[in-house]
């Protein structure tokens, strides 16, 4: 089967200060490619608490885009009852997951309500 979609991310570091690297940019890059994308985007309003994510069927990757000026820690977890794993507040996330047998459940685990977080499910 052919690949339907892929994914790209590229950018450099810079700032590297307690680095022999100072002051060079270091590159960096990862790419996936995908047999049956989902494509599914939706901007989302979460409410305070834990929310269950709907996972797509088939999805092998799930973006995570916070607006820039969002402060609320964002906890995601596998289990209702595990303590998850917190992620940057304001700055994307990239979970990849395995061919088979991906994310089910999901939840996300909010202090306060987000608006206008961006999924992308592919």
């Amino acid at each position: 089967m052919g690949v339907t979609a892929r994914a790209i991310f590229q950018g450099h570091i810079d700032g590297l200060t307690a680095s022999s690297l100072t002051p060079e940019s270091v590159p960096l890059g990862a790419a996936w490619a995908f047999d049956q994308a989902v494509g599914q985007i939706a901007p989302v309003s979460w409410p305070q608490g834990t929310t269950q994510l709907v996972v797509p069927t088939g999805a092998t990757m799930l973006i995570v885009i916070p607006p820039s000026t969002n402060l609320t820690p964002i906890v995601l977890k596998g289990a209702m009852a595990d303590t998850g794993i917190p992620s940057s507040p304001n700055c994307a996330s990239v979970l990849a997951f395995p061919q088979t047998g991906g994310p089910s459940p999901l939840f996300v685990q909010l202090t306060a309500p987000v608006s206008g977080v961006r999924l992308i499910w592919l």
